[in-house]
């Protein structure tokens, strides 16, 4: 870290030999372009209202600032008021102490240690102009248990460490934190929270002990004090917009979005050196948990607490099981932990929403290769079954095996799951179970007894026989339609969704999801779902009839026959007609003229030798009456 003093000097004192405020003295490393924006980060100015003199020396505030910057990046300043100007003899001269290049790793621990270390330069004592690099700074004494304690110890001091800690917690990162407090208040506020809160929400922490302008400084937590703290105020946009603000001596603060219940307990607990030790014990808890959430930061104190879940929600509880070394930790050593297990299972078995999110996640941290989940006692017997299945059906899905015990107890398992979840378990099970029974055949009645397992699954609702049809029709791809032809479960699958389904409502959904799977293949496969859903019921077999596409043969070949018999039926009936064996009204107009001249013919020619006699004297008569 490279050094910067900045004070008002004398002729020939300064690294430019100038008087007057110029820089003192240098690391020669630093070049003159960061001495320069080194520069805007030196100022210090007294208290509004504070006369400079002998007296206001000693009691003038401190100026610590860890700030992070666009153009030096972190940075650590130290000004203090230095009494007489070398120059003019008047009291206001200041002198500030500068590290720039300071390691991002320096953390607000390290420079809130170094409060009070004789490390920095208070006084211009005319050394050279030149000043060494350095790896590391001395730590201050006036940080310590008894300081803290004493200090928390006060009611004012704690309602403002509340604040300050609340405000941290509860604010986000690019908020500005303001108090009116003194520099070793704010100082020792700053401590506290190194103490209470794990690094994660510390990384992004700067401070400033005091700044004279607080709305100029670009820290997250600034200090700012006067000559009368009862008499003055903060701006008024300290308050509001991008700034939180607090004064103690009027008592006006700004209402902060979020209380927790973990600052009430840290700022009880500092306030004894004896249960310091505790608070530090949590700290270093979250520390080894990356915790960089203050909602993990309470939830985690609210797991350590006795009623600490009480108002646990649904949200907190996704929010815990999604963080792994949180979710490890918490069903591990957190005392509260049947508590929590006993809600979660209690909200997945009535509400599916929170079923599908909240399985995957406990079904990671409780695998059965953890062996987490037999040292939890104090389960009652329904939760700790529900969890045994949801292990099971992880590790079903992962290796499935299709013998007569895992089939069972899969059976069991599903008719414990909410019922609406079903359909997206299928969606998982299904070509697990359909590539097991595809490449392995040492499952010879593994068929029948999945289909004994699918119609004995309980209440199957219309609406749930249809998600589920929709979730396994979804699945087919030609990709997977080898597991389609391979294995009938799928059609079996899709023969239980198809029984005493609402067609009438449905009918359209269902046709266009068959016409998404149609290929090559696919009518095969339509046909031994048919076949399949023939099996299960009648009426499963006449929806999906009704609804499948039908083969070339049943599209061409069939009605061409159905329309030859019936045109023979009519040239039949036309024939009887013709014969005169019955009339059909209306038919005669149908039927040429010609062909109605000779069935009159027909009619009128003798059929026996009894009646062709008249006929035959008739025709006689005509011959000789014929001329010759």
């Amino acid at each position: 870290m490279k050094q910067f003093y900045y004070t008002s000097c004398r002729t020939g004192k300064s690294v430019s030999g100038a008087s007057g405020f110029q820089v003192r003295a240098v690391s020669p490393s630093l070049t003159s372009d960061q001495a320069r924006m080194a520069l805007r980060y030196a100022s210090y100015a007294l208290p509004a209202g504070t006369v400079p003199s002998e007296a206001t020396q000693t009691m003038a505030p401190v100026r610590l600032s860890l700030l992070r910057t666009a153009d030096l990046g972190l940075i650590l300043c130290h000004a203090v008021c230095a009494g007489k100007d070398p120059m003019t003899g008047r009291y206001g001269n200041f002198f500030a102490h500068l590290l720039v290049d300071v390691p991002m790793d320096m953390g607000v621990g390290r420079a809130i240690g170094s409060w009070g270390s004789p490390f920095w330069r208070r006084v211009d004592d005319d050394r050279g102009v030149e000043l060494p690099e350095i790896s590391q700074i001395g730590e201050g004494t006036l940080l310590n248990n008894s300081k803290l304690a004493a200090f928390a110890s006060e009611k004012g001091n704690r309602d403002l460490l509340t604040f300050v800690l609340t405000a941290i917690l509860a604010t986000k990162p690019d908020q500005r934190i303001v108090v009116a407090a003194t520099p070793e208040d704010v100082a020792i506020c700053v401590y506290a929270a190194t103490r209470a809160l794990p690094h994660g929400l510390l990384d992004a922490l700067t401070f400033s002990t005091y700044e004279n302008e607080p709305l100029s400084c670009s820290a997250r937590l600034i200090g700012t004090c006067w000559a009368d703290l009862q008499k003055g105020d903060l701006p008024s946009s300290c308050y509001s917009g991008t700034c939180v603000g607090y004064n103690p001596g009027s008592g006006k603060k700004t209402d902060l979005p979020k209380q927790f219940r973990c600052v009430d307990w840290f700022v009880r607990a500092l306030a004894s050196e004896d249960n310091q030790r505790k608070v530090d014990g949590f700290c270093d808890t979250c520390n080894q948990l990356d915790i960089e959430s203050p909602e993990l930061v309470e939830l985690l104190f609210r797991f350590k607490t006795k009623d600490g879940l009480a108002d646990l929600s649904q949200d907190d509880s996704l929010r815990v099981l999604r963080d792994g070394n949180m979710s490890a930790h918490v069903l591990k050593a957190s005392g509260n932990r049947v508590e929590f297990l006993e809600k979660v299972v209690g909200w997945a078995q009535a509400d599916v929403n929170y079923f599908q999110t909240v399985y995957p996640l406990v079904t990671q941290i409780l695998s059965p290769s953890s062996d987490m989940l037999d040292p939890i006692t104090g389960l009652t017997e329904p939760t700790r079954e529900s969890l045994k299945g949801w292990l099971f059906l992880a590790d079903f899905l992962s290796s499935p095996q299709l013998d007569t015990d895992c089939v069972d107890r899969l059976r069991q398992v599903l008719l414990e799951l909410p019922g609406d979840a079903l359909p997206q378990v299928f969606q998982m099970l299904v070509p697990k179970i359909s590539q097991q029974l595809s490449l392995q055949q040492q499952y010879p009645d593994a068929q029948d007894r999945l289909r004994h397992m699918l119609t004995t699954l309980g209440p199957w609702y219309p609406g749930q026989k249809f998600a589920l049809f929709h979730a396994i029709l979804g699945q087919y791809s030609p990709t997977t339609s080898l597991y389609w032809k391979n294995s009938p479960l799928m059609c079996a699958v899709v023969g239980v969704a198809c029984a005493d389904l609402p067609w009438n409502a449905a009918r359209r959904d269902v046709s266009a999801i068959i016409k998404r799977i149609q290929d090559h293949d696919a009518q095969n496969i339509l046909n031994r779902i048919g076949r399949e859903a023939d099996k299960w019921s009648s009426s499963a077999a006449d929806n999906w009839r009704d609804v499948a596409p039908r083969s070339l043969w049943d599209r061409l070949v069939v009605p061409s026959i159905f329309v030859f018999v019936i045109l023979l039926l009519l040239l039949f009936v036309a024939l009887l007609h013709w014969r005169g064996y019955f009339k059909v009204p209306g038919l005669d107009r149908w039927i040429p003229q010609r062909v109605n001249n000779r069935a009159a013919y027909y009619e009128r020619k003798p059929s026996r030798a009894s009646d062709k006699a008249p006929m035959i004297a008739k025709e006689e008569s005509h011959e000789q009456d014929r001329p010759d």
